[in-house]
């Protein structure tokens, strides 16, 4: 499946919404693997770019771009992302079943050297690219920024318009600019990830996605 992706992209930008990509989409979705980059999505993920039916604004379409030699976006089982942009010079990897919502970038780069000896040449350098990693079962808000070096822990929520530089503990939320933890579950309180669901039909909320 990687490699027939692969082959439809050959280093050019792929926009179609047909069975050719490797998972579900939905709306124009852009995939582009540049320079020996790579981008793998599991079959069960599901990437949209359609504002139909889809509650908040989707200010762009979904657009993953690995970009250097040895670049990976890796996108894991049943993950779900809604009108957000990803770019990798390193390495970003999302989890099991992450959500990410509209409006949302996630880069492992600042793009140009933050060095003070280059601030008069900064068009002419990059800097040093650093892997994130986003954990099983988190939940990105709309509209939210994630830079590189980010580790996000298992189960944590990433309010809405977080501003995330620094690595987030499971099972928590942050929110602001820069984020900050405002609150911290007890991860005994959280189903375990095969509790039936059927068993939670009745509750308030439940829906089947």
């Amino acid at each position: 499946m990687l490699d027939r992706l692969k082959r439809l992209l050959g280093g050019q930008q792929k926009t179609a919404t047909t069975s050719e990509y490797p998972c579900r989409t939905q709306g124009r979705v852009h995939l582009l693997e540049r320079h020996g980059g790579r981008i793998e999505v599991d079959p069960s993920a599901f990437l949209n770019s359609l504002q139909e039916g889809y509650h908040v604004g989707m200010p762009f379409e979904t657009t993953l771009i690995a970009d250097a030699p040895e670049a990976l976006i890796r996108i894991g089982e049943g993950c779900r992302i809604h009108g957000v942009y990803i770019h990798a010079w390193e390495r970003v990897t999302l989890g099991k079943k992450v959500l990410v919502a509209a409006g949302t970038t996630i880069v492992d780069s600042n793009g140009h050297s933050t060095n003070i000896r280059h601030a008069r040449f900064r068009q002419n350098f990059k800097d040093q690219a650093k892997p994130i990693n986003i954990g099983d079962y988190v939940w990105i808000g709309m509209n939210s920024l994630i830079f590189k070096g980010v580790e996000i822990g298992e189960c944590a929520i990433v309010s809405a318009g977080s501003v995330v530089k620094d690595s987030v503990p499971a099972f928590s939320v942050v929110e602001g600019n820069p984020a900050r933890v405002v609150h911290v579950y007890d991860p005994n309180e959280a189903l375990p990830a095969d509790y039936p669901l059927e068993k939670l039909s009745s509750e308030k909320g439940f829906f089947i996605y």
